[in-house]
């Protein structure tokens, strides 16, 4: 199994958690670390403590490294985005070529958290209320239930460093001004466990929209036929008509004779 470990507190602290739990959970872990190299000699002093950390507990070592300013400025994407899909594109060569058999990843409730609302402020559905996944093919988060601070406190007694990313801090980011602005304001003004809600929030959404998808599926696998080399589906099937009435009713009257009804 291999742990994504970006120098940060969060990952530093999955992969010692990791190591603690080897024994009961069985695994072999290696270190994975993907290099942006968004931020000069401090991302490659990032992979340098990581693979020394690596070296430290026995581990093997697997990283990769991709110019992510130029990708996402040739794709004209967003550097965020640009920059984890090349990370999480690199985490799946990892399990497609038998390297690791799946990633732990280090997001915690905080993540969740911003997450959720960074969705909300940029116009979201229930997909986007369902935040991060805990499990997302051969990747999952052990800690989206656990509190930054808790994390810190941890490599704290452990007497262990980690490294800290300078672009967590930049407000000009929109994960870093919910980051640094936002929840503080909404802990402190309105809600000490926001957190902890928008986290439980997610987790509902999720759970929503998976029974939605599994009655969806129920329904197209009663409602869609095979015939003469195609799918078919009736009409009466697709909106839901009854008998031989046609339409139901909300399909087929207008919000004006429904207010001379109610009338």
């Amino acid at each position: 199994m291999g742990v994504a470990v970006s120098g940060g507190a969060d990952s530093v602290a999955l992969l010692l958690l990791l190591l603690e739990l080897r024994k009961e959970l069985g695994n072999v872990l290696s270190v994975v670390h993907f290099n942006h190299k968004l931020r000069g000699k401090a991302s490659e002093t990032d992979e340098k403590v990581v693979a020394k950390l690596a070296a430290k507990h026995g581990l093997e070592f697997h990283s990769a490294s991709a110019e992510v300013a130029k990708k996402a400025k040739k794709e004209q994407a967003n550097l965020e985005d640009a920059a984890r899909r090349a990370r999480y594109e690199y985490f799946r060569s990892l399990v497609d070529s038998g390297v690791c058999t799946r990633i732990a990843v280090a997001h915690t409730a905080d993540d969740q958290a911003e997450t959720v609302l960074a969705h909300i402020l940029r116009g979201t559905g229930l997909a986007g209320l369902g935040g991060i996944h805990p499990v997302a093919g051969s990747v999952f988060r052990p800690l989206l239930n656990v509190r930054r601070t808790e994390l810190r406190d941890y490599l704290r007694r452990k007497k262990q460093n980690w490294r800290e990313d300078a672009t967590n801090r930049d407000t000009k980011r929109l994960r870093a001004r919910i980051r640094k602005k936002l929840l503080p304001l909404l802990e402190k003004q309105f809600q000490p466990a926001i957190v902890e809600h928008l986290a439980t929030l997610a987790e509902l959404a999720r759970e929503d929209e998976a029974f939605l998808d599994r009655v969806a599926e129920q329904r197209a696998a009663k409602a869609v036929q095979e015939r003469d080399g195609g799918l078919h589906v009736s009409v009466a099937d697709l909106f839901g008509a009854r008998g031989k009435g046609g339409f139901n009713a909300e399909f087929t009257e207008s919000p004006e004779k429904k207010r001379k009804k109610a009338t």
